[in-house]
This record gives C-alpha cells, sequence and structure tokens, in this order.
C-alpha cells in the first residue's frame, strides 16, 4: 500500500473512531523481504467503512488512483486482528 493510502485510512479511521494502527514497514507473505505499508485493524468488518469514508473525501482524479490501489489490498491474519497492506 502507499504511504498516501495508508495516511487517508489512518485518518477515516479517527474520523469513524475506529481503531487504526500504522504498519509502516510490513513484509507479508509472498512478497520475499520487500516491504511496503499497511494498517492493522481489529477486525475486517472495519475495512469497508474505512475504504467508504477515505475515498468519499478524495477528488475524482485521486479517487481513480485510490480505488485502484484498493481493488489490490491484501490482508494477513495478526491473532487478534488483521494487516491490511
Amino acid at each position: 500500500m502507499l504511504e498516501v493510502t495508508m495516511k487517508r485510512l489512518i485518518k477515516a479511521g479517527e474520523e469513524l473512531e475506529i481503531q487504526v494502527q500504522e504498519y509502516p514497514e510490513y513484509s507479508g507473505r509472498g512478497m520475499f523481504g520487500s516491504m511496503t505499508c499497511g494498517v492493522t485493524l481489529e477486525s475486517s468488518a472495519d475495512l469497508l467503512p474505512l475504504v467508504a469514508k477515505a475515498a468519499n473525501q478524495l477528488s475524482e482524479v485521486d479517487l481513480a488512483v485510490f480505488l485502484d490501489e484498493v481493488a489490490n489490498l491484501r490482508t494477513d491474519s495478526m491473532g487478534r486482528g488483521i494487516i491490511v497492506y
């Protein structure tokens, strides 16, 4: 995930009072050591409201880029929560 997307999801979480934590250096399954940005959430159910809130605040041009990236997000289990990257 791009850093700008991570920051947009964190801001949306603050506005929706959903706990979102920044995870700036994550290496997920199949990434073979390369790093990316991510966010941790308590539940996968929190992801859709975050994406909707963040998307609603973007211009048409920024929205297209954001949606392209969101379409390729992946998740991993983090015990009791998830990481989205």
